[in-house]
């Protein structure tokens, strides 16, 4: 078996939760993307689920992610981030029936570090 590749062993997947956006990053290497919350204050979990399925082809062997969350989030935001994170589900148009495929299901759960924005 070929040895895993070692920029794959050193990708650590963190997406935090804030209030206004989700930020996606790699502990090693920073912010990867940063999206935005509507106007109306929802997630862009498309944006999200988009990003992820890149990660996902580039790092194929990839299962775990930790999902780092600002306090007062809502638990329905936590639930829906983390079905983003663990399956796609993408539609196949010709057919009308949804193609779901294994993300980042070794999900595990902390604290997002603090914005330095001072008092």
């Amino acid at each position: 078996t070929e040895p895993a590749d070692p920029q794959e062993q050193t990708f650590q997947l963190e997406i935090i939760v804030r209030s206004d956006k989700i930020e996606v990053g790699d502990r090693n290497q920073g912010l990867l993307g940063v999206y935005p919350n509507a106007d109306s204050g929802a997630y862009d979990y498309d944006a999200l689920a988009d990003k992820l399925r890149e990660l996902k082809e580039r790092y194929p062997t990839k299962t775990d992610a930790s999902i780092l969350l600002e306090q007062d989030i809502p638990y329905d935001t936590l639930v829906q981030v983390m079905d983003t994170v663990r399956v796609s589900q993408v539609v196949d148009d010709a057919e009308g029936r949804i193609d779901r495929k294994d993300l980042f299901p070794d999900i595990s759960i902390g604290d997002a570090p603090v914005l330095d924005g001072g008092a």
